[in-house]
């Protein structure tokens, strides 16, 4: 019988893999940046033709939380929402990423999301080909399928090639914009061949949402009262032009 990659379900579980506080994940992950600055140790990346410096480390996986706003499964959140009579509204708000329940909530959803050719590739060369990007508080900005992917190798051999991974960190000064950070992980996801590419439909969402903090009624966008801040907005999501969009 073949062995098995991937667990069939997801095993993982926040709680009993990680023991460490929130304080305690931001601290260890200053300590890193420190270290990183201190040795060179950085990523330089051009984005929005501004030079930014990205420390790079080495964390446990176990120590990451996923960004609970992440496009990828916007959809999907919110039907669970629906679905589940009593579920808190803001379950998948990222002012709720450190609660344990809602991370492993979370990490049932975007396990589905994991692509055959991801897991393969990933068990085939047991090398991280790309850093993840992590705020300084370890919330995922890019990478989460690929963390949830790596969480869950029944391969022992692949299992213990992904226990430590490669993140560079998201500047201070950036750390709580998701507008910028949104609009960085969609320029990397444009730049790179290894990745699970956003549904259309996800995309949309995420685009009506980003139109609803900026007070634009769903029904008023394709009217022609707002085009201005809706074409930032889809240059800021690096659409070609609005009608892309």
């Amino acid at each position: 019988m073949a062995q098995k990659i991937l667990h069939e379900k997801p095993h993982f579980d926040y709680e009993v893999e990680n023991n460490i506080s929130l304080d305690d994940i931001r601290d260890e992950i200053s300590m890193k940046v420190e270290e990183a600055n201190k040795m060179g140790s950085t990523r330089d990346r051009v984005h929005n033709k501004q030079r930014y410096s990205f420390p790079l480390i080495k964390i446990s996986r176990n120590k990451l939380l996923y960004n609970l706003e992440n496009d990828r499964t916007l959809i999907a959140t919110e039907e669970y929402i629906k679905t589940n009579p009593g579920a808190d509204e803001e379950m998948f708000s990222n002012k709720n990423v450190g609660n344990i329940e809602y991370q492993n909530i979370y990490h049932q959803i975007i396990f589905k999301f994991i692509p055959d050719d991801m897991y393969k590739i990933l068990h085939e060369k047991k090398f991280q080909r790309d850093e993840l990007y992590i705020t300084p508080s370890g919330i995922v900005a890019n990478g989460n399928t690929r963390l949830a992917c790596m969480r869950e190798f029944a391969d022992i051999e692949t299992d213990e090639a992904f226990r430590e991974l490669e993140c560079l960190v998201v500047p201070d000064d950036k750390a709580n914009d998701w507008s910028w950070i949104r609009s960085l992980v969609d320029e990397i996801d444009n730049a790179i061949d290894f990745k699970t590419v956003y549904p259309w439909f996800s995309r949309a969402r995420r685009f009506e949402k980003n139109c609803q903090e900026r007070n634009i009624p769903i029904e008023e966008i394709l009217g022609n009262d707002h085009d201005e801040v809706i074409s930032k907005i889809s240059r800021n999501m690096e659409y070609a032009n609005l009608n892309e969009a």
